[in-house]
């Protein structure tokens, strides 16, 4: 499905760069400048959720190991 909308994206492209080659480098810069802050955005998200990620990651490999009791313990006798 993506591949197909990329290439119709990319023969939309083609034939607005037939008619007038400014306006389709003006789209492409367009569209690269918006995915560019969205990779951003979406970047400075995961940094924000990095200290969950990890904490998350960490009951989830205790609870696959079966040691999640003894984490919870551990855990409480540091507080």
């Amino acid at each position: 499905m993506v591949t197909q909308l990329a290439e119709q994206f990319i023969a939309w492209i083609n034939s607005l760069a037939q008619d007038n080659v400014g306006i389709a480098l003006t789209l492409i810069l367009g569209l690269a400048a918006l995915s560019g802050l969205l990779l951003a955005a979406a970047l400075r998200l995961l940094r924000a959720l990095l200290p969950f990620l990890v904490v998350a990651g960490a009951v989830a490999l205790c609870w696959h190991a079966g040691l999640l009791d003894q984490c919870y313990e551990w855990l409480l006798s540091l507080v």
